[in-house]
């Protein structure tokens, strides 16, 4: 995949992570503990998931600062 490839992905995932710790947090506040760790684990998974497409795209860009190589890129 490419480097653009990846960001997109980010782009995808970023948001849904954000959407699930605030959810974790909504139904927390609620005093619902069960759908609060479930919603919990839901939102560790995807953020691993961001880490996953972050991870390709920042090692690129970091390459190509590090030695002015733009193929790196």
């Amino acid at each position: 995949m490419t480097t653009g490839l990846w960001i997109a992905l980010d782009h995808v995932v970023a948001p849904l992570s954000v959407a699930a710790w605030f959810a974790a947090g909504a139904t927390l506040a609620l005093r619902r503990a069960r759908p609060a760790l479930a919603v919990l684990v839901a939102a560790v998974l995807v953020t691993l998931v961001r880490v996953v497409t972050v991870a390709p795209a920042g090692c690129a860009g970091r390459s190509h600062v590090e030695t002015g190589d733009p193929r790196l890129s």
